[in-house]
C-alpha cells in the first residue's frame, strides 16, 4: 500500500471536527538537518525517516509527529525552560533512580545533547516510568528511545488525526462518568505497581479506541521511595475530580479514598 504524503494527511487531518493543537508544519527539521542534537542522532539511527508535522507546542514541550520506519511515532522535545525548571520541583525528587539501560545511557550522553546529567534525570525517569508502565500493560504509549531533551514513543491515534485529548471531548454525562470511573481504576493500577503520576487529570489523558491511554510522566513517583507520597496523591485527586467536575460529585477526598481501596494497598502505607 502507498504512504500517503504528509500534505495528503495533513489536509485530511485538518477537515475533521476535532482539529489539532497547532497546523504549523514542524520548523525543527530543514534542508540542512534537525536543530535538536538528539533528533538529528535519532534520525541517523534510522529509528524515523521524516518529521512531519508539530502536533502540539507549549511551555513544557513540542510534540512532532514522525515517520518510523513501520509506523508512526511521538517525539517529545522539552523546552529548554522546562528542562532547566526540573530542578525546582523539589517534591518530585525523591526517590529517582535509573535503571533502565537505555535511560542510563541517555543520562551518560546528557552533555553531547547540550543538558547536564541532572537535567537529563527528569527525561531518563519519565523513559524509565513509561517503560516499566507498558511492560506491566498499563494503557500507556510505547517508549522507544530517549536521548536529550527527546522522549520518542509509540503514536496514539492513526493516520488521519492524533487522538484527541479527554478534556477537549464533548461527552455526554453518562459517558463522562463511565471514563471517571475508568480514570480510578488505572490509578488504582498505578497505586498497585507502586507508582504515582504527579499530574494527573483529563489533560494528561487520549481517548483512543473508547479507552483512556495516560500520558505525561516527568512528575510520577516511586510513592515507597517517597517522603509524602499522599501529599502528591491527594494533589493528582484534585487536579483529577476539577477536571471531571462536569460528570462526578465526587471530592478529592472520595477520590483519594476509593483509588485505595481499589488498589488493595492500604491509607497506613502512604503515611508511613
Amino acid at each position: 500500500m502507498p504512504k500517503k504524503s504528509f500534505d495528503a494527511n495533513h489536509e485530511k487531518y485538518r477537515s475533521k471536527q476535532r482539529k489539532p493543537q497547532t497546523n504549523r508544519k514542524a520548523t525543527e527539521q530543514t534542508d540542512a538537518g534537525f536543530s535538536d542534537p538528539a533528533l538529528a542522532y535519532l534520525h541517523k539511527k534510522r529509528l524515523f525517516s521524516e518529521l512531519l508535522y508539530e502536533h502540539f507546542s507549549g511551555k513544557e514541550a513540542t510534540i512532532y509527529v514522525l515517520q518510523g520506519q513501520e509506523r508512526l511515532l511521538a517525539a517529545k522535545l522539552y523546552t529548554d525552560a522546562r528542562i532547566r525548571s526540573f530542578q525546582r520541583d523539589e517534591l518530585y525528587q525523591e526517590g529517582r533512580f535509573i535503571t533502565n539501560n537505555k535511560a542510563k545511557k541517555a543520562m551518560a550522553t546528557a552533555r553531547r545533547f547540550g543538558i547536564t546529567p541532572e537535567q537529563a534525570l527528569w527525561v531518563s525517569s519519565e523513559f524509565q516510568f513509561l517503560s516499566d508502565l507498558f511492560e506491566a500493560g498499563l494503557p500507556v504509549p510505547e517508549p522507544v528511545e530517549v536521548a536529550g531533551k527527546v522522549l520518542l514513543m509509540e503514536f496514539i491515534g492513526d493516520e488521519d488525526a492524533p487522538a484527541p485529548r479527554l478534556s477537549d471531548e464533548r461527552l455526554d454525562w453518562k459517558v463522562g462518568e463511565g471514563y471517571f470511573e475508568q480514570s480510578l481504576d488505572m490509578y488504582a493500577r498505578l497505586l498497585k505497581l507502586g507508582y504515582i503520576h504527579g499530574d494527573y487529570s483529563a489533560y494528561n489523558m487520549l481517548l483512543h479506541n473508547d479507552r483512556l491511554v495516560l500520558i505525561d510522566f516527568p512528575q510520577t513517583i516511586k510513592w515507597r521511595e517517597h517522603p509524602e507520597p499522599i501529599k502528591v496523591l491527594e494533589q493528582d485527586m484534585r487536579g483529577l475530580t476539577m477536571s471531571f467536575s462536569k460528570y462526578t460529585k465526587c471530592t478529592p477526598e472520595e477520590a483519594a479514598q476509593e483509588v485505595i481501596r481499589r488498589s488493595g494497598i492500604t491509607e497506613g502505607e502512604l503515611r508511613a
